[in-house]
């Protein structure tokens, strides 16, 4: 593991991943679980489904980025998550919000839907990013 300078940076990239990623799968099969009987389950799909989704992907990943925004300062830090808990932080607060912009149906989605897009750039200016990621 010498390349690995910090384990604790890899253990905490990997379970933002899971989570940003999983958590909307996983309530997205809950809700389908308690689809009323005389409903089929694919109407729910086919209509919650892909609002759903965006809607909680955004949701988990502002809420995974809430715990590392302070360490959204200005300045310059070396590029190295040994360095202070500052450049680690900075680094898992911006994968939060990469996962948003990388995963492209997302994100074609968020921009499509005024109210979905608004509420993105609401979480992302409150808790201190920039707006220049999506115009509203």
């Amino acid at each position: 593991m010498k390349h690995m300078k910090h384990p604790s940076f890899a253990v905490a990239t990997a379970a933002i991943l899971g989570l940003v990623f999983g958590l909307p799968v996983l309530g997205i099969a809950a809700l389908l679980a308690v689809v009323p009987a005389g409903l089929p389950s694919w109407v729910v799909g086919a209509l919650l489904v892909p609002l759903l989704y965006p809607t909680l992907f955004v949701i988990v990943a502002a809420a995974l980025s809430l715990p590392h925004q302070a360490a959204i300062v200005p300045g310059k830090f070396p590029r190295d998550v040994m360095y202070r808990p500052v450049y680690r932080s900075r680094r898992l607060y911006d994968l939060c919000w990469t996962c948003v912009y990388d995963n492209k149906p997302v994100y074609f989605i968020v921009l499509a839907i005024p109210w979905l897009r608004r509420l993105t750039s609401d979480l992302m200016r409150t808790w201190r990013i920039a707006r220049r990621w999506a115009p509203t």
